[in-house]
């Protein structure tokens, strides 16, 4: 970064995105054999933040990922901060019911997560859990062009 002062002057997303066009070849993320460049981890973070839209998920909502590490989770991240939402990473490691108290406190619009995990959760009273699986097919259909969010960071404190 050049200026310390331009990270207040754009979005995660604007960054990334400049990154996606200055290096759209370059690997991005590597897990195991599974490797993805910027330009695709761009299209499949953008077709699931169109996914998610689609879903009813709107600016500020939470997400819940349940995700061990992996690309899943980083296409997800990256996708729910595409349309506009605050993703919550939700432990693996931690029992079903502790998963349930933070859920039911946080209150998220909706639950991504691996097949392993999606039957942690009460569907009764919990918001609707989804499979990373179907999620994949589903948004393979949508668009991969990048999103337009009105959404600005947040400027330095006057007091600084």
């Amino acid at each position: 970064m050049k200026n310390v002062d331009e990270s207040y002057e754009s979005t995660v997303v604007e960054v990334f995105e400049r990154q996606v066009e200055d290096s759209p070849n370059l690997v991005a993320v590597c897990c195991e054999q599974n490797k993805l460049s910027y330009q695709e981890l761009n299209a499949k973070a953008n077709q699931f933040a169109n996914w998610m839209q689609q879903q009813g998920l709107k600016t500020g909502d939470f997400v819940g990922l349940l995700f061990e590490p992996g690309i899943d989770f980083i296409i997800s991240a990256l996708g729910v901060i595409k349309a506009g939402g605050v993703y919550m990473p939700l432990d693996s490691l931690a029992p079903e019911e502790r998963l349930n108290h933070i859920v039911m406190d946080a209150a998220p619009c909706m639950i991504i997560s691996s097949e392993k995990y999606k039957d942690y959760f009460n569907k009764t009273n919990g918001p609707p859990v989804y499979s990373i699986t179907t999620i994949h097919a589903a948004a393979d259909t949508l668009t991969s062009e990048n999103l337009t969010l009105n959404v600005r960071p947040l400027r330095k404190l006057a007091a600084e």
